[in-house]
């Protein structure tokens, strides 16, 4: 079983509310390497109807047989793709290439109660109306779009298929979460003149673009940037064409460096060999050519080569986020962009991504140059700010302020505790079990990273049993305990005989906050 994180549950409650509210079309935005998975195959289990999940690419549809099986494992679940027509399950995971055929149409029930489409933003396609239009619309089927990148190269709106965002977290939120690892970035400047290239379907049109970027100047200075900013780094590049794929490999091959290139007509197995080499080591960079941007998920990756600039927010962002899983080890990812000659209100850049003001420092990771460019300068103090307070207050778990920092009493786990650093509104995270206090955190970060990371360590720690801290747990509300009440008599905390368990428990913690002892009550 999988515990979920705390956003992942606000999102499920938040789609339970938007359908209590007339919202039967949905649609849940979080970046790549958040646990989409998770949270629709939770929906799938709570709803318990007949379901149909809905993917374009093969490594989409195992992700969602995995993470189903693994929040419920007794699913009646079948799969459709290729030869593999199992229609008659509770759960149907479907290829829409092959479901949105006429003859295995004809084999679907129209009694689906749950549709779920996996990146969702695939969703006006052709064959993706033909599967809705075969099940039509009725008064209690949910359909929930999950996507990375809700908008789309062409401008046509996905409020055609779904009603309104009901949860979104960005690439930030997460980073500052600390699910997400955060991210450097470097351009390599070019000459290279891009501002005549003209766009097809909102983006720049590939055989104008790829004899500029694809020549043997511009491939050696890529390579030569990256020895000199990532020559240690797993790194993953995205190309214009097939052609610049192959030539780029051979650059990096000609410097002596293990890459291969991966593009969409290359065999099969030939292409999973290639992946489970860079997996295991034998290669530092792949190179490919609009395969890998979704359903690719190797936590390793800490360089993404942007040698492809786009217009797309979309396309820029699916690549960024093969590099933002956290992995043992691994500090950040560093972006290496490309920057060519355009229209600056067409080329999409890192800092134009983030909205920052000007590109970051070197070295600067994006939360730094984020707090640069928009945080007032605070003096050093013990106290945390008013914005940390109230990111407290907010939180669903029940955290003891102190003169410089929180804590959160886990029982018989210890408790996990957040304090100021000695630096302008920056935070470590702590875990004190028994006797020992360990430092989670192996840099001070921002007080909303250090929250995350300090919630997320509690779930692990506990086995995801948070029901001891939860501030909406039913037990807060009965009265106080008899330990309890000799506790606060015998420390002298206030309490009268109405006083609730959960009152009781915040108040003894705060009081044993202040001292060096430890009591669990």
């Amino acid at each position: 079983m999988i515990a979920l994180r705390e956003y992942q549950t606000e999102c499920l409650s938040a789609i339970t509310d938007a359908k209590s509210k007339g919202i039967h079309k949905p649609l849940v935005c979080l970046p790549t390497a958040s646990g989409k998975t998770v949270i629709f195959t939770s929906l799938a289990k709570q709803v318990n109807c007949p379901t149909l999940i809905l993917a374009h690419r093969d490594e989409l549809i195992e992700q969602a047989i995995d993470k189903l099986l693994m929040i419920w494992p007794e699913a009646d679940c079948g799969v459709v793709k290729a030869e593999r027509n199992e229609m008659n399950h509770q759960v149907i995971i479907a290829s829409v290439q092959t479901l949105s055929r006429k003859r295995r149409l004809h084999d679907l029930s129209k009694d689906i109660g749950l549709i779920i489409t996996d990146e969702s933003h695939h969703a006006i396609a052709n064959s993706y109306q033909r599967i809705y239009d075969h099940l039509g619309i009725h008064s209690g089927q949910l359909h929930l779009g999950v996507t990375a990148t809700p908008n789309r190269m062409d401008k046509i709106g996905l409020g055609n298929v779904f009603q309104k965002v009901v949860y979104e977290k960005n690439i930030l939120d997460m980073i500052r979460m600390g699910y997400l690892c955060d991210l450097q970035c470097k351009q390599i400047r070019t000459q290279i003149d891009i501002s005549k290239v003209r766009s097809r379907g909102g983006d720049y049109d590939i055989h104008g673009l790829s004899p500029l970027i694809n020549t043997e100047n511009a491939n050696e200075l890529i390579v030569e940037s990256w020895l000199t900013h990532a020559n240690t780094r797993r790194t993953l590049a995205f190309t214009v064409d097939v052609a610049h794929t192959h030539a780029l490999t051979s650059s990096f091959r000609d410097q002596g460096i293990g890459a291969e290139a991966v593009w969409g007509a290359m065999p099969v197995d030939k292409r999973h060999s290639v992946l489970k080499d860079f997996a295991d080591g034998n290669i530092q960079v792949i190179v490919n050519c609009a395969v890998l941007t979704e359903g690719y998920d190797n936590p390793q990756i800490d360089c993404i080569l942007m040698a492809r600039p786009t217009k797309s927010t979309s396309l820029y962002i699916q690549a960024i986020g093969r590099g933002t899983r956290i992995f043992p080890g691994k500090k950040d990812c560093l972006i290496l962009d490309v920057a060519c000659i355009s229209d600056k209100h067409d080329l999409i850049s890192f800092a134009k991504l983030f909205q920052l003001k000007e590109s970051p420092n070197a070295g600067e990771t994006l939360t730094d140059a984020v707090n640069r460019m928009t945080r007032p300068v605070v003096g050093y103090g013990t106290k945390p700010v008013p914005e940390s307070i109230d990111l407290f207050e907010r939180s669903r778990l029940v955290w003891i302020s102190l003169p410089n920092g929180f804590r959160l009493s886990l029982g018989t786990h210890g408790n996990i505790s957040v304090y100021a650093a000695q630096a302008n509104n920056k935070y470590h995270v702590f875990h004190w079990d028994r006797q020992e206090s360990t430092c989670i955190t192996t840099k001070p970060v921002d007080i909303s990273w250090a929250l995350g990371i300090a919630e997320s360590h509690a779930r692990e720690v506990t086995d995801g049993r948070l029901a001891l801290v939860l501030k909406s747990a039913s037990w807060r509300k009965q009265l106080m305990t008899d330990k309890q009440r000799q506790i606060m008599q015998r420390y002298r905390i206030p309490f009268t005989e109405m006083t609730t368990k959960g009152e009781a428990s915040t108040r003894i913690s705060e009081q044993f906050a202040k001292s060096p002892q430890r009591v669990h009550v």
